[in-house]
């Protein structure tokens, strides 16, 4: 028996994009000190950082719950296994930055997710697993209350190829986590392309 685990296009990119982020030592001034940028991948975003900043939040699907759609192969004969089809996943990012020197001031919390949001896109663009496009931006600040910093939110799409084989990985950078096991042994495996 063996049991197969893929790595899908939006895990490596949200691997390769804290990776950078934590190799090249990303900080960013709150106004007050330099901090480092928190990242999380998920639909329910930890309670401890609603008030924090800066971090960055990664949700699976737009924000009306749609996963994407299934599009024509983009770049048949790229990947290691025959392409029946892209998955044109849509995902979300959240960027909430906080100037905590000028609370009261709109253009330093503008500042402090605008920063963010180009400090992704730029490690988002230079990822060397994926093909990520920009759909939208939003901004999601209540107009109405006192704000802590600002938030925007981009909405983006990933090309993840479907492949005709179980066992190959799905996008240069892949890895697949497997088990196998025959009679009373079981072994794990780490299996990468042959290219890294």
């Amino acid at each position: 028996m063996t049991t197969l685990s893929i790595e899908f296009a939006l895990e490596v990119l949200f691997r390769e994009v804290t990776a950078l982020f934590e190799s090249e030592d990303t900080v960013v001034s709150d106004g007050v000190e330099d901090k480092s940028v928190t990242q999380t991948f998920g639909w329910k975003e930890p309670a401890s950082l609603i008030n924090s900043a800066p971090h960055i939040v990664w949700v699976p699907g737009d924000p009306n719950g749609s996963a994407g759609s299934i599009v024509p192969p983009r770049m048949p004969g790229q990947v290691p296994a025959r392409s029946l089809n892209d998955f044109d996943e849509l995902f979300y990012v959240e960027f909430h930055g906080m100037n905590r020197a000028d609370p009261e001031s709109d253009q330093a919390q503008y500042n402090a997710a605008m920063t963010l949001f180009h400090l992704w896109w730029r490690a988002a663009y230079i990822s060397r697993s994926t093909r990520v496009s920009f759909v939208s931006a939003s901004w999601l600040n209540d107009r109405k209350v006192r704000r802590a910093g600002a938030t925007i939110r981009a909405i983006c799409a990933i090309q993840c190829p479907i492949l005709d084989t179980a066992s190959s990985p799905a996008l240069p950078g892949t890895r697949a986590s497997i088990t196998v096991s025959e009679l009373d042994v079981t072994d794990p495996a780490m299996v990468v392309p042959v290219e890294e």
